[in-house]
């Protein structure tokens, strides 16, 4: 009688087991085949479980710290998609803020990557906690690393002053056009109006490479404290001889933008 109780509550734990839970126990399995299929499965998992993804929160905040990368990749990725379009259900990220912390120097880049992106990109705002992993990704090597790094320290509510220096430093000690452009990427994509970092952006308005040329009108734009301010850089672009046509098309886009915005 007593293995007959046994047994039926260890059925009962099984079929308690969410799809969640069960995917990320078959990525552990010593079948290969059930392993790959467990990851097959992740992307139409996570669409199917979203509207009820909040029963997953720990099972998700664990997965960031497993030995396993695929796995932590799978958990860091649903996390980061919850940041970008299913805002709804943020709690869920913000509970995994202390595991978010700790992936963000995952030795993996995409776990880093979308560990940084979840926290810094966070509708409810990046934790305070994350400033220093913010701060050391800024120095990173990878590029998106070191972008996502640069708009968590633009994002966050505190230091504004001292965050801003840190991103114009970077963006003038970027040994790169890549880093340039990433770094003005993370200024533009974080909007946050700011007259140092409009003044920053500037300067890259006539850099050698065409992409940094055209993401700094982005910048431009997107720090931008007084439109008017705005308005008369791009108006001046457009009628500039030594701008190429690329830079004159999207300055003119941008005023069409500008003069049609309230």
């Amino acid at each position: 009688m007593a293995m007959l109780l046994l047994m039926g509550g260890l059925s009962l734990e099984c079929m308690a087991q969410t799809p969640f839970e069960k995917a990320f126990a078959d990525m552990h399995s010593s079948d290969p085949a059930m392993v790959n299929k467990a990851r097959m499965s992740m992307a139409l998992l996570a669409e199917q479980e979203m509207p009820t993804i909040e029963k997953d929160t720990a099972t998700l905040c664990d997965a960031l710290a497993d030995p396993d990368a695929m796995i932590r990749l799978q958990a860091s990725g649903i996390l980061s998609t919850i940041t970008l379009i299913a805002h709804e259900h943020n709690q869920v990220v913000v509970s995994c803020f202390p595991q978010l912390i700790a992936a963000a120097s995952d030795p993996a880049d995409r776990v880093r990557n979308n560990s940084l992106f979840a926290l810094a990109m966070n509708p409810a705002g990046p934790p305070p906690q994350a400033h220093d992993v913010f701060v050391k990704s800024l120095q990173s090597s990878n590029f998106r690393t070191a972008e996502v790094g640069a708009a968590g320290l633009l994002k966050e509510g505190t230091n504004a002053q001292a965050n801003q220096s840190l991103v114009k430093k970077a963006l003038d000690e970027a040994p790169d056009a890549k880093h340039k452009l990433n770094i003005l990427y993370a200024i533009s994509g974080s909007r946050v109006p700011s007259d140092d970092l409009f003044q920053a952006s500037q300067k890259y308005l006539s850099d050698a490479d065409p992409s940094v040329q055209q993401e700094a009108i982005n910048a431009v734009v997107a720090t931008a404290t007084d439109k008017s301010k705005a308005i008369t850089i791009m108006q001046n672009l457009e009628d500039s001889s030594s701008a190429s046509m690329q830079q004159k098309k999207q300055a003119q886009a941008m005023l069409n933008s500008l003069n049609t915005s309230h």
